[in-house]
């Protein structure tokens, strides 16, 4: 990230830091919310999307091709947020700041290989664990999911409402 670059795009669309984490929380947790609400549907709504080319028209078949299952889960506004989020609270002098760029890209890159390697072996996965156990850890994995998105959302209200921090 180039320094200063996040608050600018904030600054030029009037946007807070406090209200990009409480809106990207509300984001998370709310897809983690249908996720652990009703992850049949969810799972119906996936097999629907992933059916075969052969029953699609011409038309769908590119959209199908270009908008795969991964790329809303992956990639979407609440993964956004959380970047330009943690992206913000990087150090600002240059102490600790290569450090930081290290760890941020090992991480980046151990996530994208758990998402690459989750992707191309969850149907194994599943067939190992079985319908009942997967479904169980889709809820664990929601809940944790859900969690996250509560305390980006509580972090973004302490800072948009300091007093509330305080304890007043």
């Amino acid at each position: 990230m180039i320094p200063g670059v996040d608050h600018d795009v904030l600054n030029f669309f009037g946007i807070s830091l406090a209200a990009l984490r409480i809106a990207g929380g509300f984001v998370v947790a709310e897809r983690a919310w249908a996720l652990l609400s009703a992850p049949e549907a969810h799972e119906a709504r996936k097999q629907e999307q992933a059916a075969p080319a052969e029953e699609a028209g011409d038309s769908d078949v590119g959209e199908s091709a270009f908008f795969p299952l991964t790329i809303p889960f992956t990639t979407g506004p609440g993964t956004i947020s959380v970047a330009i989020a943690l992206g913000a609270t990087r150090p600002r002098g240059s102490e600790g700041l290569t450090e930081f760029f290290v760890g941020v890209s090992a991480a980046a890159l151990a996530i994208a290989l758990l998402i690459w390697l989750s992707y191309r072996s969850a149907d194994r996965l599943v067939a190992l664990l079985g319908h009942t156990r997967a479904r169980v850890l889709t809820r664990l994995f929601a809940f944790l999911l859900f969690c996250v998105g509560v305390q980006i959302l509580l972090t973004g209200i302490l800072d948009a409402f300091p007093v509330l921090a305080s304890g007043r």
